[in-house]
């Protein structure tokens, strides 16, 4: 996980100093919750930004307005080298790695051929 989201608490003076330390330590705006260092299907990793479920947002342009400006802008420098995903909730974040980590549709219709003709290498 990429500590890159922050609860601010505190006053505005507080906040500040949280902030001021965070952006010393490296901190960006918009990189993803999570990331997946690990080579599939041409890419060099998986970067998942994590909502809450579609259902706990009131109206389907909240759910628009979750993935901001700077997130959708970290996702398009990064995506030429890395697969990205919007995730709302655990379900498909999980479908998401679980895709990243298939062999493409080609791959996988080889695979099955040569198991048919072989049998299964497990």
């Amino acid at each position: 996980m990429i500590p890159n989201g922050a609860h601010l608490a505190g006053n505005l003076e507080q906040r500040a100093k949280q902030v001021a330390k965070m952006k010393r330590l490296g901190f960006r705006n918009g990189v993803s919750d999570l990331f997946l260092a690990y080579p599939s299907n041409g890419l060099c990793g998986l970067f998942c930004e994590m909502k809450k479920p579609a259902a706990a947002f009131p109206g389907s342009a909240a759910v628009k307005r979750a993935y901001s400006h700077e997130q959708r802008r970290f996702h398009q420098d990064v995506e030429d080298h890395y697969a990205t995903a919007v995730c709302f909730g655990s379900a498909e974040a999980i479908k998401a790695i679980t895709d990243y980590l298939s062999p493409p549709d080609r791959a996988r219709a080889v695979i099955t051929e040569l198991e048919q003709r072989f049998g299964s290498a497990a």
